[in-house]
């Protein structure tokens, strides 16, 4: 009987620990803090190769889309960095894709499978011919332009400040519940305060992976340095209906581009209640984050002095 006991403990242990992050089937997304999963394929580069022009090998990354945003043809970027284009017959070290990517979705308790596609660099050979061995340290720098929708239900009335007994809602709440759509930067925080005839509406944006975020529209043909365009991302406030809104940050409207200092940024909002109805009641707003994300992935290779193989 201890035993039983003890095997059933385990059970509902291993189970309540169980993580959810990137499969929930519960709320409005599936969530997740990964846009593109990325690698190497396997054996693109080999392991080895002969010098001279003695072997023709591709290099290939597989993209695979984990998140909840679409990716359109060409919006992917893949850039070589750490070889010499020239040495490996390459015309170019950048290439884009052909394809768009779908994101995952929901449908009643069933998530659709990662879609995914790859981007090959082709007929690469070494030409030169080498006096030893040469290790080779490849890295490809991957951008993608990608989008966070993330989405509240605020507490809204005509006078917030006058708080009765029959609102159902709080219109005083730090802490609002903030759901984000899966990508690597999300709404983290959300909070609401009440005025005498508006709301104070305040969140924060954070990077939630360890790539970097550039401004949408940053890459066309290369993912390499944006300056002027990095730690800038797009929000936009949706889904308020003809309730004003402004933002301080947003140039006093729903809607513009933000610098983000350490991976994050607070924003600040007020929305006009003054034409709403007396009693409290629940509205959803959507906040959508655009942006374009730069990861990276590194492999080794070495290219073989043939005169001894």
């Amino acid at each position: 009987m201890k035993k039983y006991f003890l095997i059933l403990f385990v059970v509902l242990f291993l189970a309540g620990c169980s993580s959810t992050n990137e499969t929930s089937t519960a709320g409005r997304f599936i969530g997740g803090t990964t846009g593109l999963e990325i690698e190497f394929i396997e054996g693109e580069p080999p392991l080895t190769v002969g010098d001279k022009g003695e072997d023709e090998f591709d290099i290939g990354v597989l993209a695979k889309n984990i998140g909840e945003s679409d990716i359109e043809s060409g919006k992917l970027i893949v850039t070589l960095q750490g070889i010499e284009g020239n040495a490996f017959s390459l015309a170019s070290l950048s290439q884009k894709s052909t394809s768009k990517l779908e994101k995952r979705t929901k449908i009643n308790d069933k998530i659709t499978e990662p879609d995914q596609t790859d981007v090959r660099f082709k007929n690469a050979k070494y030409k030169y011919d080498l006096d030893s061995d040469f290790p080779q340290v490849l890295r490809a720098d991957v951008c993608y332009e990608y989008q966070t929708k993330a989405v509240a239900d605020l507490c809204l009335k005509k006078k917030p400040n006058d708080q009765i007994d029959e609102d159902q809602c709080e219109l005083n709440n730090a802490d609002v519940t903030v759901e984000n759509s899966g990508a690597p930067v999300h709404i983290i925080s959300m909070g609401q305060v009440p005025r005498s005839s508006s709301i104070k509406l305040t969140f924060d944006i954070m990077v939630q992976g360890t790539g970097l975020v550039y401004a949408p529209g940053a890459f066309s043909s290369e993912c390499g340095m944006n300056e002027d365009a990095e730690n800038q991302i797009k929000v936009s406030l949706k889904g308020v209906g003809d309730i004003p809104i402004s933002c301080s940050r947003l140039n006093e409207g729903n809607e513009g581009t933000v610098e983000l200092i350490s991976g994050t940024r607070t924003i600040s909002c007020d929305i006009n209640t003054a034409g709403l109805q007396e009693s409290a009641f629940k509205k959803p707003i959507s906040i959508e984050l655009t942006y374009f994300y730069k990861d990276s992935i590194e492999t080794q290779f070495t290219v073989e002095n043939t005169d001894f193989i």
